[in-house]
């Protein structure tokens, strides 16, 4: 068998991608919190602990009942470039304390409940032990001031927190990262390391010195690093090439001074009353926010402009902090969002009928969507490695992403094993203890099957080769992991 090294000329990309001589590849160019991804094709944000599966929308998570809102306020030019955006979640993002940081906790002893109406319950020590932290309820008193980068239902791009506690035997250690969409992803301590519970790709390490002396975190996310001090503020966020943002703090470390990329571009944050009230870019344009009576995010006022051109509206008597509707300058409605009585979201309206839909909580575990034309899904969900997961898909295909397959099954570790289309055909995987896709079977069973294996880099999480029935590609890195060769042979 004889096997060559294939030259390959540049191709001609589809617009907005172009050719990224590194990889070989047609790339998009990418902010810094979705960066491109190879499987996806495309610039993908941050990996969420709830996936796409469980959204529609605009989007509503509809296992939970969270409704979700993600606003961009700019985005700069370059490679790996700052953005800033806001991301509203009506189930509440963590309490933050006079130091900015979380607050919201619940112990066993105290028989306190996250669930909308019931009471919560605030401690003074952020991660205390033996507390688990919660999320506030819709009806929880709205009159509170919440001081840091975000306010109690509000968090921007930027907000990120790790913190560290140790459970009540004084020995099993736990870590939990804070995400800027309010959700929160919770580690265990394996081999040393921290890895996420029910996202084993997400993993945290301890830095030590040469003395063993604690200098901070790193947590790693596929292609992205993350790194925070020892107190868990964000320090730098980083794209496998090393291009990233850098955050400074305030002289009481509590508060984000200053964010800027490796492009030129930064922005400094100003605040009021412990509220983010304006950002300035390096460029001298200034993006103002104002808040309501209940401290909530109520504007955008962009640059050159006297009066907000994005109003977000809480309508709902019942809840105070529901967002209930997004209008723009004029006062045109954008979009409107309605809740049932146990503040879940059931209903997501555009002026333009895009994304539009109804959902319908049948029992804990079924949920049925109504789009705009009338067609349902019904999903059904099954507790896999203590998280619900989507078992079983009916009714019409979907373009959410949550409908592409019919069934799913899944391993022990809570990683997707098969998944069944809705042509019937079926795929399978293989994962390692990580969740990565060590081998996948298209049209199992069945004449057309074929099989893709990948093998990983020892210690990163780095492809090595790809063998599919027609070609091996081989990769070969640098030590910081950038890609120097790809070599593609026949078979």
């Amino acid at each position: 068998m004889n096997i060559d090294t294939l030259q390959c000329e540049q191709p001609n990309c589809e617009s907005p991608t172009s050719y990224n001589s590194d990889t070989g590849l047609c790339e998009k160019e990418c902010p810094a919190d979705k960066p491109w991804s190879d499987s996806a094709r495309d610039c993908v944000g941050d990996p969420e602990p709830e996936s796409c599966e469980h959204k529609a929308f605009n989007p509503i998570n509809f296992l939970s009942g969270h409704k979700l809102q993600n606003e961009l306020v700019f985005e700069a030019n370059g490679d790996f470039p700052l953005t800033f955006s806001w991301h509203y979640n009506s189930f509440g993002n963590h309490l933050k304390s006079g130091a900015g940081y979380s607050v919201g906790s619940r112990t066993v002893a105290d028989g306190t409940s996250d669930k909308l109406g019931e009471a919560v319950v605030h401690t003074e020590q952020p991660l205390a032990a033996g507390a688990t932290p919660i999320s506030l309820p819709l009806n929880s008193d709205p009159a509170q001031i919440y001081i840091g980068g975000a306010t109690n239902n509000w968090r921007h791009n930027h907000s990120y927190f790790l913190g560290h506690y140790v459970l009540a035997d004084d020995v099993t250690e736990r870590v939990i990262s804070y995400r800027p969409d309010g959700s929160d992803v919770h580690f265990v301590a394996v081999d040393g390391n921290f890895v996420g519970q029910g996202n084993r790709q997400w993993q945290v390490t301890k830095d030590l010195d040469g003395s063993q002396q604690h200098t901070g975190w790193t947590l790693k996310v596929d292609s992205r690093i993350e790194r925070y001090d020892t107190a868990g503020r964000i320090l730098r966020i980083e794209n496998e090439r090393g291009q990233g943002i850098t955050y400074t703090y305030d002289a009481n470390g509590v508060q984000q001074e200053s964010i800027a990329d490796d492009n030129g571009n930064s922005i400094t944050l100003g605040y009021t009353e412990g509220r983010l009230s304006q950002i300035t870019r390096n460029d001298n344009s200034v993006y103002q926010f104002g808040y309501n009576a209940n401290g909530l995010l109520q504007g955008i006022t962009f640059p050159g402009a006297t009066t907000p051109q994005r109003q977000f509206r809480y309508e709902d008597t019942r809840f105070p902090r529901a967002l209930t509707g997004v209008t723009d300058e004029a006062s045109n409605v954008y979009s409107t969002f309605a809740y049932d009585d146990e503040g879940r979201a059931v209903s997501s309206t555009h002026s333009d009928g895009a994304n539009s839909g109804q959902v319908e909580y049948l029992s804990d575990n079924t949920r049925r969507l109504t789009n705009a034309l009338g067609k349902q899904t019904t999903y059904t969900f099954a507790e896999v490695d203590g998280s619900k997961r989507i078992v079983s898909v009916q009714g019409e295909v979907s373009v959410n992403c949550a409908a592409a397959n019919m069934a799913y099954t899944y391993d022990a570790s809570g990683f997707i094993a098969s998944e069944t289309d809705w042509e019937g055909s079926v795929t399978t995987y293989a994962r390692d203890s990580l969740g990565r896709e060590l081998s996948r079977t298209e049209a199992y069973g069945t004449p057309e099957a074929r099989t893709i294996t990948t093998e990983w880099h020892v210690t990163s999480n780095l492809p090595m080769k790809v063998i599919t029935p027609e070609q091996i590609i081989e990769f070969s890195y640098d030590s910081a992991g950038n890609l120097l060769d790809r070599k593609i042979s026949p078979l």
